[in-house]
């Protein structure tokens, strides 16, 4: 009896790490069908840090020394990413360090086209997803844009 026991609990855990493996390769694969290409794309211009960020503090939030940065063109591992810019900056309450707890980091990206800031809003590169859970990340509207974000509804 113990014996069919373990063996229907063996049974039912390999059926549940099956279905879960099936579901990631089919997001996988949905992934890289729509991959937008890479080519013809035209050179991104940066932008002025003020237009891409807001330097100004919020509340009693303190901004940082904004940053600008170049992203190059990636084939890494069949993972494709245009060349781009991204700009960042903390906020955080004054006198203490941006990475402490009460602080944010603000990170804006800019691609070459609309459709490759879609699918990167939607397959974010360097984070990783858990597609069994849809509340591990979401995508809100915020200053009248669509906002990728890992914080909860209620926190934003």
């Amino acid at each position: 009896m113990v014996l069919a026991i373990a063996l229907g609990l063996t049974l039912a855990r390999a059926v549940s790490l099956r279905l879960g493996v099936s579901k990631r390769q089919a997001v996988v694969a949905k992934e890289l069908i729509e991959t937008p290409s890479n080519k013809n794309l035209p050179v991104v211009r940066p932008m002025p840090l003020d237009q891409a960020l807001i330097m100004t503090n919020i509340g009693e939030m303190y901004f940082g020394q904004p940053l600008q940065r170049q992203m190059m063109e990636s084939h890494e591992k069949g993972y494709v990413l245009p060349a781009g810019i991204s700009y960042s900056i903390f906020y955080g309450p004054r006198g203490l360090s941006p990475y402490s707890s009460g602080s944010v980091s603000v990170v804006v990206q800019q691609y070459p086209n609309t459709r490759w800031a879609e699918y990167l809003a939607e397959y974010p590169p360097n984070i990783y997803n858990s597609f069994d859970n849809p509340k591990h990340y979401a995508i809100v509207s915020r200053f009248q844009n669509n906002v990728w974000t890992n914080q909860p509804e209620n926190r934003l």
